[in-house]
């Protein structure tokens, strides 16, 4: 087992979507394709499906925590409700 499938096996446990460093990330689906390189700087990440036509226009954003993350679903869900 590498360090690499420890730290997968932890976020996978602790219900964590993947990685987040400032301007970084990637989620369990897309993990690591830095290759570790940077892995000093990230920290365990929830992530947020961004709708299209908003912001990152149907991407994903992390955020490291789960209160971020859910004000920001949140915030999506009620941008989606306003529109005609």
């Amino acid at each position: 087992m590498t360090i690499k499938d420890i730290i997968l096996e932890y976020l996978t446990e602790n219900k964590y979507d993947g990685l987040w460093k400032e301007d970084c990330g990637c989620t369990i689906n897309d993990y690591m394709p830095c290759g570790g390189e940077y892995i000093d700087d990230c920290e365990p990440a929830y992530a947020v499906d961004v709708p299209k036509g908003i912001d990152a226009d149907g991407d994903i954003m992390l955020f490291r925590t789960k209160k971020e993350a859910e004000d920001k679903k949140k915030y999506y869900e009620e941008e989606l409700n306003d529109r005609p």
